[in-house]
C-alpha cells in the first residue's frame, strides 16, 4: 500500500504494508489501484488552482523518501510572502486553504514557517488542531527540535541508522558533532539539516513563472453573468494600471484567470503591439475575449496578471493631432487583430541582407523598430519587382518551353489549371551563395496570363541544359 486515508491510519495500517496482510486483519478494507499518472495530473491541477493564494506555487513530490503520518506523499509549496494579509492573517489563510481543499474532496494539513523544509516538516509531523500549524519566529526552532529525524526528508536507511544511534529528534542531531555524521552518512544529512534551520537556501521551482504585477478581486457568492465578469475585468485593469504607473512600466501581455467554485481555472491572454498602461486600452482587448471564459457554477476569484511587462518608453508626441491619432489607431488595430487571429498570425517584416528571395526578409513583432543591422536602405534595392507573396515552398509547374531557350514558357500548368502566357518580363538571373558552387542558377520570370493574373515563375538550370531544366511557382503578384 502506498497511501492511506485517516481512518485506515487510525486502525494501525501503514504505507508499505502488503495488501494481503492488511486484508487479513481487515477483510472489509477498501482498496483502489494506484494511479501515479492521474495523481500527478491532479496535483498539477491543484497547483494551478492554488495560485489564487500566492503567485509562487511549487510541486512537492516526495514519494520515494518519506511517507507522512497520514500516508500522503505529495503536496504543494507556497511562497506566501506578502499574501497572508489579504486573507486576514497567516492562520486565517491556512484555514481557508484547508477548508477549500476539503470541499474539493481531499484531506490536507497546512503549515507556515520561515523555510520550505520547516513548513514541510511541521505540516506532516505535528498534530495541530484543525490541521493548521503557524510557526512564530520565537518558537519555530523549539518546534523543529522536537520533531523526529524523519522530518528531514532523509533516505529511509539514513533515518533508521540515526534512530539506532539514539539521534531520534532534530534537536539531538543539531547538537551532535557535524563532521563524524557527514563522514558516515554523507553530505545530504548536513544539507537537509541546514535547509530546515534556514542556514542554506532551498529554491522552489514554480509551476508557472510569477508575474511582475498582478491584482485580484474576490466574489464571496460567485459571479457568472458575462456583464459582471466584464465589470470586474475593467476594475482589475484600473488597479493594474495604477501598479504599472508607480513603477513606470507598461504591459505587453495580460492574463485574466477566473477561479471557479468547482475548483477549475479558466484563463485568457491578450497581447499588445507596444507596451501600454492605459486601463481602457487593456480592457478593450480583454472585453473582446471574455466570452471565452466558461464561468461554470460561478467565478469566486478573478486575477489579472502582467505576464510580460517592460519600461514604458517615452514617445515623441507629434504636434499634429491627426498624426498622433493615426499612430494610436494603427497600434489599436494591430492589438485587435492579434486578439482575434492569434499572436503567431500577425507580424511585421524586416529586411535581411540576402539576395535570395526566401532569405531576404524575416518576421518581427508588429510595430517593433527595425534593427540597426537591417536598416540599410539598399537591402531590398533591385531593378526588378518582387512579388508581395512568396510560397512557403516552390510548387512544381508543367511548362511548355518557348522557342528561344532564355524566354519564358508559352503555357504552364499549375494546381491542375492551364495558364496561357500573354505578357512576360525578361528573365532575372539569381545565383546561389558562392559556397554552394554545385547549385544551378535560377531564372525568374514575371508573367501574366490571359485572365490578368501575374505569377513569378522560377526556372532552375541553364538554358543549355534543355530537358534537365525544372520549372516551379515561387510567388504571386497582386
Amino acid at each position: 500500500m502506498v497511501a492511506l486515508d485517516r481512518n485506515a491510519t487510525l486502525l494501525g495500517l501503514t504505507p508499505g504494508e502488503p495488501v494481503a496482510d492488511a486484508r487479513a486483519r481487515m477483510p472489509d478494507l477498501h482498496v483502489v489501484a494506484s494511479d501515479s499518472v492521474g495523481d500527478s495530473r491532479a496535483l498539477e491541477a491543484m497547483a494551478d488552482w492554488a495560485q489564487r493564494y500566492a503567485p509562487i506555487v511549487a510541486l512537492d513530490r516526495q514519494s520515494a523518501t518519506v511517507s507522512g503520518n497520514l500516508g500522503g506523499d505529495a503536496g504543494l509549496w507556497f511562497d506566501a510572502t506578502g499574501c497572508a494579509h489579504l486573507f486576514g492573517g497567516e492562520e486565517a489563510m491556512c484555514l481557508d486553504l484547508r477548508h477549500r481543499i476539503e470541499k474539493l474532496g481531499f484531506t490536507a494539513r497546512v503549515a507556515i514557517a520561515s523555510t520550505p523544509a520547516a513548513s514541510w516538516a511541521l505540516a506532516r509531523y505535528t498534530d495541530a488542531p484543525e490541521g493548521v500549524t503557524v510557526a512564530e519566529a520565537e518558537t519555530e526552532r523549539a518546534m523543529l527540535d522536537g520533531l523526529p529525524v524523519a522530518a528531514l526528508r532523509l533516505p529511509a536507511v539514513v533515518t533508521s541508522s540515526l534512530i539506532r544511534l539514539g539521534l531520534k529528534r532534530i534537536g539531538d542531531l543539531a547538537a551532535a558533532p557535524r563532521a563524524p555524521l557527514v563522514a558516515r552518512f554523507g553530505e545530504v544529512l548536513a544539507r537537509r539539516l541546514d535547509q530546515i534551520l534556514g542556514l542554506v537556501e532551498e529554491p522552489l521551482s514554480p509551476v508557472r513563472t510569477p508575474p511582475a504585477f498582478r491584482t485580484k478581486l474576490i466574489f464571496p457568492d460567485g459571479i457568472g453573468n458575462p456583464d459582471d465578469l466584464a465589470l470586474a475585468a475593467h476594475r482589475l485593469c484600473e488597479r493594474l494600471s495604477g501598479q504599472l504607473d508607480q513603477e513606470q512600466k507598461g504591459v505587453r501581455k495580460l492574463e485574466l484567470a477566473a477561479y471557479r467554485l468547482d475548483g477549475e481555472v479558466r484563463r485568457i491572454e491578450v497581447g499588445f503591439a507596444r507596451a501600454v498602461r492605459d486601463p481602457e486600452k487593456m480592457f478593450r482587448l480583454i472585453r473582446d475575449r471574455i466570452g471565452q471564459i466558461d464561468p461554470g457554477l460561478g467565478v469566486e476569484v478573478a486575477i489579472l496578471s502582467a505576464v510580460v511587462a517592460e519600461p514604458l518608453v517615452a514617445v515623441q508626441v507629434p504636434l499634429v493631432a491627426e498624426t498622433r491619432e493615426a499612430g494610436d489607431e494603427v497600434a489599436g488595430l494591430v492589438d485587435r487583430l492579434v486578439g482575434r487571429l492569434g499572436e503567431t498570425n500577425v507580424h511585421g517584416i524586416a529586411p535581411v541582407d540576402s539576395h535570395l528571395p526566401e532569405r531576404a526578409q524575416r518576421r518581427r513583432a508588429p510595430l517593433a523598430p527595425t534593427r540597426k543591422d537591417t536598416a540599410r536602405k539598399d537591402v531590398w534595392r533591385t531593378q526588378r519587382r518582387r512579388p508581395p507573396r512568396l510560397l512557403d515552398r516552390p510548387e512544381p509547374v508543367q511548362a511548355t518551353l518557348a522557342l528561344m531557350p532564355d524566354h519564358p514558357p508559352k503555357r504552364f500548368e499549375w494546381r491542375g489549371r492551364t495558364h496561357r502566357v500573354v505578357r512576360a518580363d525578361p528573365a532575372e538571373r539569381i545565383g546561389d551563395e558562392w559556397w554552394h558552387d554545385k547549385a544551378p542558377p535560377r531564372d525568374y520570370f514575371r508573367v501574366e496570363d490571359e485572365d490578368g493574373r501575374r505569377f513569378w515563375l522560377r526556372r532552375d538550370g541553364r538554358p543549355e541544359d534543355g530537358d534537365k531544366q525544372t520549372w516551379s511557382m515561387h510567388g504571386l503578384f497582386a
